[in-house]
């Protein structure tokens, strides 16, 4: 017999026939009674009963969460919601990301989900943060446009009627309006809006939800020259421009989800506004932000009683802009150089005199980020710090991938680099 089969048996006797050794010691149900201790005892049972109540209130929320969504729960959110599993990737893998895509002219660049969306002629291609190609679909616009947010991008086809809607893996949404499509904005949230012309109007603006939905549409006489969205899609902001007078002067409006008035921010402000930004913060009441660009001036007006302005006279010019949740920067030209204005919600503006000039600016919360021909620097705000980083001649656009990587675009490439 093999040695495990003999402890096996000896044990099996011992136990039948109650053989024990004589240093073997057996405990009755006595002993054990003095072993009991009734705090122990209490607290086993609480946390006994704290367990069932823990499992039972994660299948109340997990019921509630979907009893409360029930409309976007389908098969294909399911779908992609697993796919996204794969498309997210940590910060360390940013460093390694390469793009690679064929070349053409006239490309045009937009961030998505941390990665990069680029579309030519008749396609557009999606790629992760590491670089990995999600998605190609062929849209045959010929000269489209790139509009993105966290939820969606979007992309229409300028002085066309087509627009479509999409996400990392497949086309959502399409539509062909009956008027070339003039310009579009979409929000974090999946909101977007289409601005347009009719036959009895100069303007005309579509609002639709974040399901496709055409919640709104907005008539004007006048030309509508910019419009935005806060994040999340509760206010759209619109500029108009008229003659009064003889002289051109501009509105700026803002109207509230599925509202089909106006309120008034701004009127009578001189000249054209070529760009506006809108931001939102809801305490008992929603408090407006909003900032505009005009041929005379900057202004943006934020938490602080009065607004702030910059005037564009006396030879300043303004060479390139860009505007976030955080405020607005830009380019200007002077009789000495470049200087980049950085002003936000809250607090004072900040001017920096810069070497050269640039081709490009993003901003990025208090982080502002501009293209030279040959270097991408990053302007620390808050910290009063720049780092600048080299890079290939060529660029045609700089891409915010994270806080501490953007994508350097060519006409065939795009290089991440890290700060």
């Amino acid at each position: 017999m093999s040695s495990g089969f003999k402890d096996y048996f000896r044990n099996y006797i011992k136990k039948r026939f109650h053989i024990r050794s004589a240093d073997e010691i057996r405990l009755s149900g006595e002993d054990l009674a003095g072993l009991y201790n009734p705090y122990y005892a209490r607290m086993s049972d609480i946390f006994h009963v704290a367990g069932f109540a823990s499992a039972a209130l994660l299948v109340v929320f997990v019921l509630g969460a979907v009893l409360f969504n029930i409309k976007s729960v389908t098969y294909e959110n399911f779908y992609y919601f697993i796919k996204d599993f794969d498309a997210v990737v940590s910060a360390d893998d940013y460093a390694t990301s390469s793009v690679i895509y064929s070349y053409e002219d006239n490309r045009t660049y937009a961030g998505y989900k941390g990665g990069l969306v680029t579309t030519g002629k008749s396609s557009v291609s999606v790629f992760s943060a590491t670089g990995r190609k999600t998605a190609t679909y062929y849209t045959g616009y010929s000269d489209p446009v790139i509009r993105s947010s966290l939820k969606y991008f979007l992309i229409y086809n300028r002085n066309a009627n087509e627009f479509s809607v999409y996400n990392s893996f497949a086309r959502l949404f399409s539509e062909t309006l009956e008027e070339p499509i003039l310009a579009a904005v979409i929000c974090d949230n999946g909101n977007f809006a289409i601005l347009t012309s009719g036959s009895e109007y100069k303007s005309v603006i579509y609002r639709y939800n974040q399901n496709f939905e055409k919640t709104a549409a907005y008539y004007y006489n006048d030309y509508v020259t910019s419009m935005n969205l806060t994040s999340d899609g509760k206010y759209l902001s619109v500029t108009t421009a008229g003659t009064a007078g003889g002289s051109l002067s501009s509105r700026l409006l803002t109207y509230k989800d599925k509202s089909e008035e106006p309120s008034t921010l701004a009127d009578g402000i001189p000249g054209l506004i070529v760009a506006c930004g809108i931001k939102t913060e809801t305490a008992l009441t929603d408090k407006l932000y909003y900032n505009y660009i005009g041929g005379e001036k900057i202004l943006l007006k934020g938490r602080e009683d009065n607004p702030k302005e910059l005037s564009l006279a006396g030879g300043v010019s303004l060479i390139k802009a860009d505007s976030d949740s955080s405020g607005l920067a830009a380019v200007l030209s002077d009789s000495v150089g470049y200087l980049l204005y950085y002003v936000p919600y809250k607090g004072e503006p900040v001017s920096i005199r810069l070497d050269g000039e640039p081709d490009n600016l993003k901003i990025s919360g208090s982080m502002v980020y501009i293209l030279y021909p040959d270097s991408v620097t990053r302007y620390n705000i808050t910290a009063g710090t720049f780092n600048k980083k080299t890079c290939a001649a060529g660029a045609e656009d700089i891409i915010i991938s994270s806080g501490d990587y953007v994508f350097i675009c060519y006409a065939s490439r795009a290089v991440s680099i890290g700060y």
